[in-house]
């Protein structure tokens, strides 16, 4: 009787887990205020290292994996209020496929003063600055990566600049990429600084060598260090592309998934910590 009982426990509890495996969330991200569809929200498990993105029509789709009771999913897009939901709030007793639809709100930036006067002007090149052609730091896999920067001055970053590395047999179509500038916490990134999306949308020819972006009119002023990146979003046809690295200069970083930890870029030994291929040009009042 006991060894029955048990196999029942056991058979109700594989049942339990499969269904938590096989769970899907999928619906439309929307403005609260606009009810206008928001396209590339992140969404992910904190903590975890897989999620997914809305795309251009404000749709997702996440198949859950294995959770834990105190997991929380969150959708997180710059220009708007992240929202954040106990997964077993919203999984339980739910069945395989949940539609869930979001709004997020539209967040508020509040305006610095402006005062006018005469000023004398420097410019400054931030980050790693040297790149190897045998140093390659994958886009793929991981999420978003980029590099920590000391600053002791006010900045406003006026120009992006970095190395990509394709190999001509196996070269995406196109890419696409959000960069992203954080402030730090405990000297990794903590809260994004940008207010609005600066998306870099790269043609095959792009994949290959040093190319710049002007981000001067998105207004990106740092006072403190700072945590300079790229998130990847999509790609289109099929190969790889790489950041172009070196072992010396400013702190690597990267993430495994939409919402996952922070950690220092390594190599393949999981000893030597790389250096990804990454400048910012910024403008300061001497």
């Amino acid at each position: 009787m006991l060894l029955k009982t048990t196999l029942v426990a056991l058979s109700i509890t594989f049942l339990c887990t499969t269904k938590i495996f096989s769970q899907e969330l999928k619906g439309h991200i929307l403005c609260k205020q606009t009810k206008e569809a928001i396209p590339y929200v992140s969404i992910g498990v904190v903590g975890a290292s897989y999620g997914t993105y809305t795309n251009k029509n404000g749709e997702y789709h996440l198949q859950i994996k294995d959770y834990k009771a105190t997991d929380s999913i969150r959708f997180s897009c710059i220009g708007f209020v992240s929202a954040c939901y106990k997964l077993r709030d919203l999984l339980k007793d739910k069945g395989d496929v949940i539609d869930l639809d979001i709004n997020l709100n539209e967040k508020n930036y509040a305006l610095d003063e402006v005062v006018v006067r005469p000023k004398r002007y420097g410019t400054l090149n931030l980050g790693n600055k040297r790149s190897s052609g045998i140093v390659l730091i994958g886009i793929i896999k991981e999420k978003e990566r980029g590099v920590v920067i000391e600053n002791n001055k006010r900045l406003h970053l006026s120009k992006v600049s970095f190395k990509l590395i394709s190999f001509e047999d196996a070269c995406p179509d196109s890419i696409v990429l959000r960069f992203n500038i954080y402030s730090l916490k405990n000297g990794i990134p903590y809260e994004n600084i940008v207010t609005q999306p600066i998306y870099f949308h790269l043609a095959k020819n792009q994949l290959n060598g040093m190319i710049s972006f002007d981000i001067s009119q998105y207004n990106l002023v740092v006072e403190n260090d700072f945590a300079a990146t790229f998130e990847f979003v999509n790609q289109f046809g099929k190969g790889r592309t790489y950041f172009a690295g070196q072992y010396w200069g400013c702190k690597t970083i990267s993430r495994i998934g939409q919402q996952g930890a922070w950690a220092n870029v390594v190599g393949d030994s999981g000893n030597v910590k790389l250096k990804q291929s990454l400048i910012i040009t910024a403008i300061y009042e001497k």
